[in-house]
């Protein structure tokens, strides 16, 4: 169907929920449509007007209350036009309310719009002019205008504008002997120290070294007595540990103080470096971590069958 086929009061009963169920659904179709939705919202807003007016007849009056207002979104925009009339009515134009025109909503909204677009473009243009007359005054006071020039206002002779000359005979030629001259401040020469005091460099604090790390590598011993010595710095150290086991790890390591017999470090899931035959597993000691005296280091890998083998044991004595 097309869109002249439908009058302006069949629309009404539709949005009223009184039209018959064969023309409801042709309207319904017809909606979503742009040229069909348009017509529908100017229809809908007479209907409005109307209702907000009281110019509507009893039957759909109370269609309009419980059919049209049933939906949320169309109460709200009721509420929305009657807020909005009533502040027209308030604001609005004096023939207006002289006459006792009827002030819709839909024209309070359009004289809305033209007061925005009316005030934006007064902003616009005032905007314009602060910023003409900003670039005007800074022009005024721009340096390119040219070297400022020494007045006297009580003199009729017009002071000139003097230029230190780069040579004496140049400073004789155009200086007159009644010119009136700027104060230029004192400039030293070639020869001569300036007196204006030079910027002192300042002392940069020099940058906090970190410690170097130490490394120290063992190798399994067979006797107890077998001890490497080492010397720990106050930084971090590692020890690498070769191994001579073909265990593939991951690795157990645990250091023991021997005059106590005291665990005093531990890690699990460490991970040989190298092949074959030069192969080694790092342990990375935090400062402080080992005290002066003898310690043992003691590897363990599980086998094939998920059992804990030891690797190896590593002596090595902490000179004081």
């Amino acid at each position: 169907m097309s869109n002249n086929e439908f009058t302006d009061a069949e629309i009404r009963e539709y949005l009223l929920g009184q039209a018959a169920p064969e023309t409801a659904e042709s309207l319904d179709e017809l909606s979503f449509t742009d040229d069909f939705a348009e017509r529908i919202g100017t229809v809908e807003h007479d209907l409005i007007d109307d209702y907000l007016a009281g110019e509507l007849p009893a039957s759909e009056t109370r269609a309009f209350d419980s059919q049209y207002l049933a939906s949320p979104l169309r109460l709200e925009k009721v509420q929305f036009a009657k807020a909005l009339s009533a502040f027209a009515a308030r604001s609005g134009s004096a023939e207006a309310v002289s006459t006792g025109a009827k002030i819709s909503f839909w024209d309070g909204l359009r004289n809305w719009r033209l007061a925005f677009q009316f005030g934006m473009a007064a902003a616009g243009l005032l905007l314009v002019a602060i910023f003409g007359l900003m670039v005007y005054r800074s022009g005024l006071t721009s340096s390119d205008a040219g070297p400022a020039v020494a007045t006297d206002l009580g003199s009729p002779t017009p002071a000139v504008e003097v230029i230190a000359p780069s040579t004496p005979e140049s400073a004789a030629a155009v200086t007159p002997a009644n010119t009136q001259t700027a104060s230029i401040p004192d400039r030293p020469g070639p020869n001569q120290a300036s007196t204006q005091p030079r910027p002192q460099p300042t002392a940069t604090q020099p940058k906090r070294q970190q410690p170097s790390l130490a490394i120290f590598t063992l190798t399994p011993a067979l006797r107890s007595t077998s001890y490497q010595s080492v010397k720990l710095p106050s930084g971090p150290a590692r020890f690498d540990l070769r191994l001579e086991s073909e265990l593939d790890g991951p690795f157990t390591a645990e250091i023991i103080e021997l005059k106590g017999q005291t665990k005093i470090w531990s890690a699990r899931g460490l991970v040989a470096r190298g092949r074959d035959d030069d192969r080694t597993v790092s342990l990375r000691l935090a400062p402080g971590t080992i005290g002066t005296g003898d310690h043992r280091v003691t590897v363990f890998a599980r086998d094939s069958g998920g059992q804990q083998e030891k690797v190896g044991d590593y002596f090595f004595r902490v000179a004081p």
